[in-house]
């Protein structure tokens, strides 16, 4: 007889056996067609193009806020209309941004 040790691995090793053979047989290869990203548009941001770091999008308003980290800017875009709609100065350094229904941070 084995020592529980050893049962315990070969029970471990076929269970976990199992698992694999399982999920290749739920989960046939998938073919991707095409690139998995689209242009949608290409729009000119303000300012020189110096590090734009984190964005954070309010939903809601479909405002999407762009730190531009270098220029110590905010970039507001408007989604639907694909515009900049506000550029705002004295962010010194800022990298992140967030956006709530009900406010916005920066750091």
């Amino acid at each position: 007889m084995e020592p529980n040790g050893r049962v315990t691995s070969r029970i471990l090793g076929s269970a976990i056996a199992s698992c694999f053979l399982l999920s290749a047989l739920t989960y046939p290869e998938r073919v991707q067609v095409g690139p998995p990203l689209q242009k949608v548009a290409d729009v000119p941001m303000p300012g020189s193009a110096v590090r734009f770091d984190y964005q954070s999008m309010d939903s809601r308003s479909g405002r999407l806020y762009i730190a531009h980290m270098n220029a110590g800017q905010l970039v507001v875009f408007d989604t639907v209309k694909q515009e900049v709609v506000a550029n705002l100065d004295g962010f010194k350094g800022v990298h992140g941004v967030w956006a709530a229904s009900s406010s916005l941070s920066a750091t």
